[in-house]
């Protein structure tokens, strides 16, 4: 009951409170609103002339009615529309001078007239692309009739060319580019369309209609919140005080419910002889299931040895079978190895001899474009080689033919062996599946053991429990036999709960003290066997509590770093991978196009090759010579390399050129058909870079533009020579014509 006494007085207390805050409130808006008043005494003309019938039509309204949405752009705008807070706007010039002949007869005071603007007509086109254009401009924020509720007409009217913008140097440089424009900032300087800037702090006490509009709603909607809440507080205290008169009527009605309270003990009693019985089976189920477990062990380990029985069986013959396929597919695959490399060794030297052919074809070419006189022999010595070179091709073929029976055999092997391994990995997947059922068994047995333990604590703790709440009840009924009715007062709502465990406590009393007293001697006897207690254990336990939280937030700030990191190094990853794609393609189509221009024909390209098994990637290139079939570039000659590499690198170049290409006897390797080839390509090439080339070769000099030669007349002094080949070419060219002559 004292409790309950001093629950009302701290509710009358925050009562009182309540009401001295909401006091205030109200002291806070009677102020504005007096001068809400102060002000709407000075703008009596305006609402004279704005509620006549006969000028209604004429005018627009005030600017104070206007609503400013955001709060922190309220001191802002009203900055920028301080002059024109009390003004009437018009629409017409005409509506003024009847306006004032109104003020004059009805002699009610002053007000201030706006008149409408001269603004540069303009189609709503012009309007809207003036609009985008100054969104796109850096520093701007939004336009000022985004934050602004009114008459539509009267916000179009002051806001529809004002600009809020970041900060003073934009609010300038804006300013340079749409002269016609106002802007505003957040901290409320303001740049007018005639250019007149205003700025500055505001003050507390500069307080404009805007802020007191607002100022008042804020106020009364937490007056009103204050009034609601009192009276809520004022219900809770009527309802305590109904429910403390009902708590003395049900004094008198104790003594007939006590015996209900005897009649609830044996209840209590029962029930507890139910949970020892419950308990008892319990024990016998989990028994059960430990033999069950033992039985499920018992019978794994004998399928395990079953299982190693027969895998030794199964591996011993799978081994001998596989050890003697192994051998002969070994031997086999040596002797198909040695057939294949002689093969490939009369194969190069075909193709070495079809090259030498080639080339001789090619010489001969070249001297027919530039001898004519021998143009029969050079025919009949192509004729000659054409028919050399068909037979070569089919002694070619036949090879062939033969090495491919030999790669069939070697893969009829190969395949023999990986149905052996596959037979070792489904033995291996069973063996597994094994030790899953085992361990779904072990875990099986642990889930029990642990609710055991659950069941054993939770019954010593109601033990526990019972004996606490016995030695509270026969307190309480000593105190109640001595004063009767003020303490079964305080005990109306607790006296169930207590006669409830008063039966359950003595009962498990009379049943396990023996086993509580031995208990405690162990308990004893184990205290005395620890000896001396480290006091200071629990303080070390907090600090290394404290450390590993610290560590755990450091861990868990790497693992989100180490994640991020992971993204963005994926997302570099994409970004390479898609660059190098779109390259690699420019690359490979300019490479097939300049390659058989080098070659008189052919095809060629560049192909990406993944491994997957080793997670690398590479580059292959594949060429075909007019006439040949080139499985291999090892099979290529020395100065056919050095074509393809050449068409790779200048392939590169065109696709991404630098300012400089330098090249160091590229041309080495070269013949002097081939040479006539790369000259062309270099003129293709000058075009893009600048090709610097160091060589000895007279026909590649006789392409270049400049020539520069380093001598050494004296031993260690080297001198450089320059020659530009353009003028040299010219002057050699002006002496044939005065030859000619």
């Amino acid at each position: 009951m004292d409790a309950f006494k001093k629950g009302v007085q701290t509710q009358e207390s925050k009562l009182k409170k309540e009401q001295e805050e909401a006091s205030v409130l109200y002291s806070e808006w009677n102020s504005l609103k007096k001068w809400e008043s102060r002000i709407n005494t000075q703008k009596k003309g305006m609402q004279c002339v704005l509620q006549s019938e006969k000028y209604k039509n004429f005018f627009i309204d005030t600017a104070s009615e206007i609503r400013v949405l955001s709060p922190l752009l309220e001191k802002a705008i009203s900055s920028y529309m301080t002059l024109r807070l009390q003004s009437v706007f018009c629409r017409e010039k005409e509506s003024v001078l009847s306006a004032l002949s109104l003020l004059g007869q009805e002699e009610i005071g002053r007000c201030r007239f706006l008149l409408p603007q001269k603004k540069v007509s303009s189609s709503e086109s012009v309007k809207l692309d003036l609009r985008e254009k100054i969104k796109e401009e850096s520093g701007f924020q939004s336009f000022i009739t985004d934050h602004i509720e009114g008459n539509k007409e009267l916000v179009d009217l002051l806001f529809s060319d004002t600009v809020i913008v970041k900060d003073v140097e934009t609010m300038f440089h804006l300013k340079e580019k749409y002269s016609d424009w106002c802007f505003l900032t957040p901290k409320g300087e303001v740049l007018t369309r005639d250019g007149d800037f205003i700025g500055g702090t505001f003050t507390q006490e500069e307080m404009n209609i805007l802020s007191c509009h607002r100022a008042i709603k804020e106020l009364s909607v937490q007056y009103e919140n204050k009034k609601k809440q009192i009276n809520l507080t004022l219900g809770s205290l009527k309802k305590k005080k109904t429910f403390f008169q009902n708590s003395v009527d049900k004094l008198s009605t104790l003594s007939k419910e006590e015996g209900h309270f005897q009649i609830r003990l044996l209840e209590i009693e029962k029930d507890l002889e139910s949970l020892t019985r419950d308990y008892d089976r319990l024990s016998s189920e989990v028994s059960h299931i430990q033999k069950k477990i033992m039985e499920c062990e018992e019978k794994r380990q004998e399928l395990q040895k079953q299982k190693d029985h027969l895998q030794n069986q199964n591996c011993l013959n799978t081994q001998k079978k596989f050890k003697l396929e192994l051998e002969n597919a070994e031997v086999e695959y040596e002797k198909v190895k040695q057939e294949k490399h002689i093969l490939s060794r009369q194969k190069d030297q075909l193709w070495e001899e079809i090259t030498s052919c080639e080339k001789d074809l090619f010489i001969f070419k070249e001297k027919q474009s530039l001898l004519k006189q021998s143009l029969e022999n050079a025919e009949q010595a192509e004729k000659n080689a054409s028919f050399f070179s068909l037979e070569k091709k089919k002694h070619i073929q036949d090879y062939e033919k033969k090495l491919e029976e030999k790669e069939q055999q070697w893969k009829t092997l190969h395949q023999r062996i990986t149905d052996q391994e596959e037979c070792t990995t489904a033995l291996v997947k069973e063996q597994e599946e094994i030790n899953k059922e085992i361990t779904q068994a072990q875990s099986s047995i642990i889930h029990l053991q642990e609710a055991l333990v659950k069941r054993e604590s939770s019954i010593n703790h109601l033990q526990l429990q019972m004996e606490s709440l016995l030695l509270k009840k026969s307190a309480l009924l000593e105190r109640a036999m001595e004063r009767y009715q003020v303490e079964l007062e305080s005990l109306i709502p607790e006296e169930q709960e207590l006669s409830e465990c008063e039966s359950v406590s003595s009962q498990d009393l009379s049943f396990d003290r023996d086993k509580e007293e031995q208990t405690l001697q162990k308990l004893n006897k184990s205290l005395s066997s620890i000896g001396e207690v480290n006091l200071l254990a629990l303080k070390e336990y907090e600090e290394l509590v404290q450390e590993n939280d610290f560590y755990q937030k450091q861990y868990t700030d790497l693992c989100a770093a180490k994640e991020k990191l992971s993204q963005v190094i994926k997302r570099i990853d994409r970004f390479c991978s898609k660059k190098f794609t779109e390259v690699f393609e420019q690359v490979s189509s300019v490479f097939s196009r300049i390659w058989p221009s080098l070659f008189d024909g052919g095809k060629a390209e560049m192909v990406l090759i993944k491994d997957k098994e080793k997670g690398t990637e590479g580059l292959d290139i594949m060429v075909q010579p007019p006439g040949k079939k080139v499985q291999n570039m090892n099979l290529l000659s020395g100065g056919e390399k050095a074509m393809t590499s050449v068409a790779v690198i200048f392939s590169i170049f065109l696709v991404k050129p630098s300012p400089f290409c330098i090249l160091d006897e590229v041309d080495a390797p070269l013949d002097d058909v081939n040479i006539i080839r790369f000259n062309s390509l270099l003129v293709e090439m000058a075009k893009v870079s600048q090709v610097i080339i160091i060589t000895h070769n007279k026909y590649t000099m006789k392409g270049c533009r400049y020539l520069y030669g380093v001598t050494m007349e004296e031993k260690g002094v080297s001198k450089i020579m320059s020659l530009n080949m353009q003028s040299h070419h010219k002057k050699g060219h002006d002496i044939e014509r005065r030859v000619t002559r």
